[in-house]
């Protein structure tokens, strides 16, 4: 008998070996809700900031901490500092939401792209702006490999700020991101309009407007390797299907450091739908603005105004040279975007090398091609690509950018699914107006007739296979009795 517990009980110092292992390493799982740290509560009421402060502060002396956000609302108020090596895990169901503001930021007060808070993971998070009451952000300096995916941002971006603010961060991916309108002040001040969703900037103080932080901090130095893709930037409707926010600037940059260059952005596979118009101001022209940027991707996007403004430009970039040393904005592709219903009153894409302070900066190697325009009648439009300042923007490659009328049937119609792949964190419900395209036909629908025929037709076959089988049966019975007829009996004798 002893030697048949010989092996559970192997298995079971095994078993505590490796937990006892697993807690040397640090890490740890935790559910917001249940655990013996401090409790989130879903009442949509109760600040929870303290609450989750304190488990990322636990957190912060593991290695790596998964949090489970369980379903509920939870409510925010003030600012929340992120922490290293991080992985937050929304339920479905489960949200964030503003009391006044909130932010959930990753401050430092170190110098170098390595200062800052790393390692940060959101699955599936819900920031929610109350209906456009109240705003939601992020502020981040020197951070670095944080990552977003399947986030949604609904109607949480305020007046003068950003949902992100990018600040001397690097390795930042945002996969799959809903954006859903503006708060309310946002929508209503039309001088905000240039203010990104996600601000790609340089680690200056005037760039930043958290917490005080010291003076290290504050390096200049650029955000780099950004990519955002797959996403949907909305405008907001009530049930008439009348638009009650813009969609934000998706992403941009409007500052210039000397000597500095934000470096290496992707944005592709998104959709962009009745963004903000105009900025009111003399830069940050287009819809997505840069200046002094390197390596910058605007791919396969698609832009469709269904009932906001036309803007000036879709896409501007813009060197001004409004600091000496200002580097050169180089390595663009503009490529693959589609262009629906949309008519701006300038051009859809906008190259600017201008004179400021006496000096001169360039645009270099600019490729714009192979974008496609939809219009209801594509003979009257703006020019696709304009520059001002020819003299100082170099290697432009514009090429087969085509003009085409607008889809009139499903069938011409192959709008991109930019659905996020993890399903399971519910979405904001659109109204009709913001989820069929103006001037696209419904699918096609099966006509009642169709179906009517079709069951004559199955009717009447097996009427003709019965009447077949009765004929069958009625030739058959008629034979057996002339055999009867002529049977052994009737035949002639010889």
């Amino acid at each position: 008998m002893r030697k048949l517990f010989t092996i559970p009980l192997l298995l079971i110092a095994c078993a505590t070996i490796g937990a006892d292992t697993a807690s040397a390493v640090g890490t740890e799982t935790i559910d917001a809700k249940n655990n013996s740290i401090a409790r989130l509560t879903s009442d949509n009421v109760s600040n929870n900031g303290p609450a989750l402060q304190k488990i990322l502060d636990t957190a912060a002396t593991r290695s790596h901490t998964i949090i489970h956000i369980p379903a509920g609302t939870y409510a925010f108020s003030g600012v929340v500092q992120m922490r290293s090596n991080i992985t937050i895990n929304f339920a479905p169901g489960a949200k964030f939401s503003s009391r006044n503001y909130a932010s959930f930021s990753y401050l430092s007060n170190q110098s170098g792209y390595d200062g800052g808070v790393q390692n940060v993971t959101w699955n599936n998070p819900y920031f929610d702006g109350r209906g456009g009451s109240t705003a939601i952000s992020s502020s981040m300096v020197h951070a670095k490999n944080i990552t977003f995916n399947s986030p949604t941002w609904d109607r949480a971006q305020g007046q003068g700020d950003h949902l992100i603010d990018m600040l001397g961060s690097s390795f930042i991916k945002i996969n799959n991101p809903r954006v859903i309108g503006t708060t309310n002040a946002y929508f209503q001040n039309p001088s905000s309009y240039y203010k990104e969703a996600f601000q790609i900037s340089h680690a200056t103080q005037w760039s930043y407007g958290g917490p005080t932080l010291s003076a290290s901090a504050f390096d200049n130095l650029p955000s780099n390797n950004v990519s955002i893709s797959g996403g949907l930037f909305t405008a907001s409707y009530d049930s008439a299907g009348n638009i009650t926010s813009y969609a934000p600037s998706p992403i941009g940059e409007h500052g210039n450091v000397a000597g500095m260059q934000i470096n290496n952005v992707t944005f592709t596979g998104n959709s962009v739908i009745d963004p903000a118009p105009g900025s009111q101001k003399s830069w940050a022209l287009g819809t997505i603005h840069f200046m002094a940027t390197k390596n910058l991707a605007i791919t396969n996007n698609s832009f469709e105004y269904r009932r906001a403004p036309a803007n000036e430009y879709v896409i501007s970039l813009e060197s001004y040279a409004n600091t000496q040393n200002t580097l050169s904005t180089q390595n663009i592709v503009i490529s693959g975007n589609t262009f629906k219903n949309v008519s701006p009153t300038k051009a859809y894409v906008y190259a600017v090398a201008a004179q400021k302070n006496g000096s001169r900066n360039t645009i270099d190697n600019v490729a714009v091609t192979d974008n496609t325009v939809f219009l209801k009648n594509p003979s009257v439009h703006q020019p696709f690509l304009a520059m001002t300042g020819q003299q100082n923007i170099h290697n432009v490659t514009d090429r087969n950018n085509l003009f085409k009328s607008y889809p009139q049937t499903p069938s011409a119609q192959k709008p991109k699914d930019n659905k996020a792949k993890n399903q399971n964190q519910p979405r904001p419900k659109l109204t009709d107006h913001a989820t069929q395209p103006i001037g696209v036909l419904p699918p096609t629908v099966r006509h009642p007739t169709t179906a009517l025929i079709t069951v004559v037709v199955i009717v009447a076959v097996t009427m003709l296979l019965q009447l077949s089988v009765l004929t069958y049966c009625a030739i058959k019975n008629r034979n057996q009795n002339r055999k009867k007829l002529v049977g052994p009996d009737n035949r002639k004798r010889r």
